[in-house]
Order: C-alpha cells, then structure tokens, then sequence
C-alpha cells in the first residue's frame, strides 16, 4: 500500500524499495550484502541537487550580496576569486553580526569586509559522516565542493545533509517491513 503523496521506486538498483514524497528523487541505495545503506558522499547528493552556486566577487557591495540572497531565498553566498576558488561565504549571518552590529553600511562595505574567509570545504569523494561531522564541530551550514583543480564544484548545505539521512532512514524503514512482511 502506498500513501497518498507517496511514490515506490523501483528498478535493479534500488534494493529495497524505497517510499519518497512525489516531489523527491533521490536514490537511496542499500547494500544488498550486509542490509546496510552504502557510504554516501557528495557527489551522490550532488547528483540530485544539482552542482549550480550562486556565487560573488569579494570586492562586490554588501547591497549587492544582501539583494540577490533575497532574489533567490537564500542564506549565503559562496565568494569566490577571479579563477573560481572559493575564498569565502558570505551570509544573513556575517551581515547581521559584522555589518549592522558593527555599523557598516551595505552600499559602501565590500562583501570581503564581512565573509567568514577561507571557508572549510569537502570534495566529491567525501562522506555524508565526515560532513556532518564537519559542520557540527565548526558550526557549519555550508560546505564548498572544491574539484580537483581548487574550483569551485557544488555546495553542500545542512538541510542536504538533513535530507539525505532522512531518505536513507526512510529505505531501513522500507527494508525492515518488507523483511518483516516476509517481502524482502
């Protein structure tokens, strides 16, 4: 039985069966050996999420970081340099406590003034685990994905984070009632 909204995915690499929102599609996969979810790193999340960063130069405004987070409903920015490496993040957060506490004002302040700098980032090959890890020890909600070159290649954000170990919880859920229902 499949509950409203819901959706089973099938097909030869989705053991089990998973239940997922009509609106998501990631895949959630189980490793048929031991019953337990293989390691997922960031590019699986990456995969579905799409590696699109809105990104902005140090030197640009304040004003002009603070409109296009509102433009696009968002907390940060991945700043990046003239090569695209990432050099810093600028958010919500920086401008509350670094600009307006402090009394700068967002037209004439550069987004560099108010970044955290040198943003702790991860690669393609690293796992959900040591990304959570990350951002609960440093207090992190984003973490640029830096490609074998340095550049820029995704950012992986809390609630990705959040949401792939729900969908991974959700495929253990799936896999112990099938078992349980003699299914699986």
């Amino acid at each position: 039985m499949v509950a409203r909204g819901m959706r089973r995915l099938y097909g030869p690499d989705f053991l089990p069966r998973v239940m997922c929102p009509t609106s998501l599609s990631y895949d959630v996969r189980v490793d048929a050996a031991t019953g337990g979810s293989a390691m997922t790193t960031v590019a699986q999340i990456l995969k579905h999420k799409g590696t699109r960063v809105l990104t902005i130069a140090p030197q640009a405004s304040v004003r002009e970081a603070l409109e296009r987070l509102a433009e696009h409903d968002i907390g940060a920015l991945v700043v990046v340099d003239g090569d695209g490496k990432p050099v810093g993040i600028f958010s919500e957060r920086d401008y509350a406590r670094r600009g307006i506490l402090a009394g700068r004002r967002s037209e004439t302040t550069a987004v560099a003034a108010l970044m955290t700098p040198d943003p702790v980032s991860v690669t393609a090959e690293t796992e959900l685990e040591a990304c959570m890890r990350l951002m609960t020890e440093r207090r992190l909600r984003h973490l640029p994905v830096r490609g074998e070159d340095g550049a820029l290649a995704g950012l992986v954000s809390i609630g990705d984070v959040v949401k792939t170990l729900l969908d991974e919880f959700a495929a253990h859920v799936r896999s112990l009632e099938d078992y349980i229902s003699g299914r699986g």
